[in-house]
């Protein structure tokens, strides 16, 4: 993880770059569960909505983050 300067931790080279959804969502969920605390309930309904949002913007299932707009979210 790195951190930022006011010492909040966030993602960063230690994310996997096998560029999948699921790749992604599993970094994600060590993150939330590591970084963060949230307990199982909480992730899965977290990864529910990162999924769906990244099948949406990323069809294919591979990541390309600069297909990525600030539009995908509405």
């Amino acid at each position: 993880m790195n951190e930022t300067h006011d010492g909040e931790q966030r993602l960063g080279s230690s994310l996997s770059l096998d560029g999948s959804i699921e790749g992604l969502l599993t970094d994600f969920d060590r993150h939330l569960e590591g970084e963060r605390g949230c307990v199982e309930a909480t992730r899965k309904n977290y990864q529910r909505e990162a999924r769906a949002f990244l099948a949406r913007v990323f069809p294919t299932q591979s990541i390309n983050w600069a297909e990525l707009t600030a539009g995908e979210g509405d």
